[in-house]
């Protein structure tokens, strides 16, 4: 292992079983699944509080939203910890 846990990286030739032997990384899992969608969304990112804002009921329109079946079902993937 090198530095800070990290594997020696230096030599590593394409197929040599790096992945087999370090075994599955945090950042290897994925969420992938099937919900269908509610209609009901929460904006993806919030509006600064200091921020001014003319006509804030309009401040979400055309910004990235999420379906609130999109969050329940990755938080149901999930386990507890």
């Amino acid at each position: 292992m090198g530095a800070g846990g990290w594997p020696d990286l230096d030599g590593l030739r394409a197929g040599d079983g790096l992945a087999r032997r370090l075994g599955p990384f945090e950042s290897d899992r994925a969420c992938i699944g099937l919900h269908r969608m509610s209609g009901q969304h929460l904006p993806a990112h919030n509006v600064p509080e200091w921020k001014y804002l003319r006509e804030p009921q309009r401040a979400f329109e055309s910004k990235p939203a999420l379906d609130i079946a999109e969050i329940e079902s990755s938080a149901a993937a999930w386990p507890r910890s």
